[in-house]
């Protein structure tokens, strides 16, 4: 299965951001604007950004 999502473009970041920021977007979009689904968001777009999340987190993903 092909992968064709923008993770910079789910989490709003530029491809040259730092972790840092990355992190600080996620932490954002999932409490402060509520996308978690405990907090009434939808799973099946909490679960996209915790992938772009996962992958983007990681320098070695990221590369790739």
């Amino acid at each position: 299965m092909v992968d064709d999502h923008d993770y910079y473009e789910i989490l709003h970041v530029h491809p040259d951001a730092p972790v840092e920021i990355i992190r600080a977007s996620y932490k954002v979009m999932m409490q402060r604007l509520k996308l978690h689904p405990d907090l009434g968001g939808d799973h099946d777009h909490a679960a996209l950004i915790n992938s772009a999340y996962d992958a983007l987190k990681n320098e070695a993903r990221r590369a790739a």
